[in-house]
């Protein structure tokens, strides 16, 4: 392997590290945007113990809005990430002759399409998901009223 084509394989990883952070940075974009948290974003807790109603929907808040925030800072970690990249990337690109950019542009419009759909499948599965949970409380709603368990 000759000085050039490490200066490639180089090139190719953060490139490739660029592109799933620029995934990344888009996908919470897109949720933050469409109001939808992500599954690993998603806090779990429960209040463990008899409360009222507001008690549970200022618990809810309390984790929308912690998950938010969480959010927030992995988007500013990415825009860190990637500026850092795009230095590292600029010094080997420039290594590189003529010759040599146009495959590994090639593949790194390949590799951001590629994280593009992938990202896109999971923001319609989550969509999928808050509509099917939209769905059920409808149902259990009619169902209540069906029974004739209206308060």
């Amino acid at each position: 392997m000759d000085y050039t084509d490490v200066d490639t394989f180089s090139l190719k990883r953060l490139m490739d590290k660029q592109a799933r952070y620029r995934s990344h940075l888009e996908f919470l974009d897109t949720c933050t945007h469409m109001n939808i948290i992500p599954k690993g974003f998603q806090l779990k807790w429960e209040l463990q113990m008899e409360a009222g109603d507001e008690d549970f929907e200022k618990c809810r808040k309390i984790k929308i809005d912690a998950a938010n925030q969480l959010m927030g800072v992995t988007r500013d970690a990415c825009l860190k990430k990637l500026n850092e990249l795009e230095g590292e990337i600029i010094h080997f690109y420039s290594m590189l002759d003529s010759n040599e950019k146009k495959p590994i542009d090639i593949w790194y419009v390949e590799r951001t399409l590629e994280n593009k759909r992938r990202k896109l499948k999971k923001l319609q599965q989550l969509k999928s998901q808050i509509n099917k949970d939209e769905d059920v409380q409808t149902y259990k709603i009619i169902s209540i009223a069906k029974d004739g368990n209206c308060f």
